[in-house]
This record gives structure tokens, sequence and C-alpha cells, in this order.
């Protein structure tokens, strides 16, 4: 991780990374005041997700003409494509966000805890699933920043390994 010699610049990243947590944790972490994910995104509940046990959701799909999420037979509306493909390290965060949540569930299962399930949708998830894709959104976002800052980095006299203390045992 390059670390900048240049003080302004570091305290300009030391608070870039202090906003980066706090939405990152949904406010759980370097936020003072309680974080209205809602502002930070516009995808928005088209056809609410019905909540019933009947209508519980077994499928997604990104619909690009309408730039629309439907699950089960609900639909999100305002739902960027570079939120959908977004990745991290080849993990498609949306789709496996969405994967867990299925009826069926993902991933492996190792106990009979793992089919503990949710009986049914509830709005709760819907919130969650709203405020996954406000943060992805925000961060899409915020990349040309970041790009920019860690480019004004690496353009300054860097910090090596060996001026680096090791931390206490």
């Amino acid at each position: 991780v390059p670390i900048t010699k240049t003080l302004a610049l570091f305290e300009e990243g030391a608070a870039l990374g202090r906003d980066l947590l706090a939405v990152h944790t949904f406010g759980d972490r370097f936020c003072p005041e309680p974080l209205d994910l809602g502002r930070l995104g516009h995808a928005r509940v088209m056809d609410p997700i019905p909540e019933d046990r009947a209508s519980y959701p077994t499928d997604f799909q990104y619909i690009p003409e309408e730039t629309a999420l439907r699950v089960g037979e609900g639909r999100i509306g305002h739902v960027r494509p570079d939120v959908w493909a977004f990745e991290v390290s080849g993990l498609h965060v949306l789709r496996s966000w969405l994967r867990y949540r299925m009826k069926k569930g993902a991933g492996r299962t190792s106990s009979v805890l793992d089919e503990v399930r949710p009986a049914r949708w509830t709005s709760e998830m819907t919130r969650e699933l709203l405020e996954v894709l406000w943060v992805l959104e925000w961060t899409l976002d915020k990349r040309p920043e970041l790009d920019s800052f860690l480019e004004r980095v690496l353009a300054t006299p860097l910090l090596g390994a060996n001026e680096v203390a090791a931390p206490d045992a």
C-alpha cells in the first residue's frame, strides 16, 4: 500500500478512508450521525417483492433495457448496469447477495443449521437489498475520485517499507 510522505495528502486519504468505511459498514463505523443510505443512490422499488410464503422468490434477473432488477414477482428500478456488473476479485457482489437470499439459498451446507431459512421474503430484506444497491452506486460514483487520489499519491515521495515502524508484539 503506497503511503505518501505529504501530510496534507495523507490526511485527505484518511478522510476518504473514513468515508469508505462509514458507507461500506452501512453507517456502523466512522459515522457520528445516522447515515441515510437512501441519499446515496437512485434504486427504488417499482413493484414490491411479495412477502407471503407462496411468493418467496426463487430467482432473479437483471433487465438491462429497463435498468431493472426482477426479484421473484417484484421489481427494483433504476439499477445501473455497472452496479449489476460490479465485482470484487471475480465475485459479483449483487448476484451473490441475491443467491444467498433466494428460497433455496446458496453455498455449501455443512450442518443442519444451513437448512434454517426464512419462511418468506420480508420488508427488511427489501430494505437491505436497496441499501446494498445504494452502497454499490456510491462506491462506483466515488471511483474517479479514488483513482485520482491514488495517482496523486504515486506522484509524491512515498514511505519505504524500512521507514514504517514494525507493530508492537
